[in-house]
């Protein structure tokens, strides 16, 4: 999942330079997904991988957001934004902890 949100973020990039659009917003948002990636991939995340994807989801929803009010939505642009929310989303679920290491043990049973 992780492989594959570097990979549709990096070819996200290359189109933009291939139109000669180069979108600072845009290519920022995927270079935060793309380093939060790599680091949950090489194990730089911590202890539960899951929770820096969280922040860089929301980072991502939030730059394209910007752009989106800014010059008006775009097939291609949604496209591909929506893309990597849904694989991003997808890797959260797959990462998060076991239910069992979700709770909050408060004194001992």
């Amino acid at each position: 999942m992780l492989g594959a949100l570097v990979v549709w973020n990096v070819i996200d990039i290359g189109v933009h330079v291939a139109v000669d659009e180069v979108e600072f917003l845009r290519v920022t948002a995927n270079v935060v997904l793309i380093a939060v990636a790599i680091a949950v991939l090489v194990g730089r995340a911590g202890r539960h991988p899951a929770h820096p994807l969280v922040p860089a989801l929301v980072a991502c929803a939030a730059l394209n957001l910007v752009v989106l009010i800014d010059k008006g939505p775009a097939v291609p642009m949604i496209t591909f934004v929506v893309v990597s929310i849904l694989l991003t989303a997808a890797a959260v679920e797959r990462l998060r902890p076991a239910p069992e290491q979700r709770r909050i043990r408060i004194g001992r049973r």
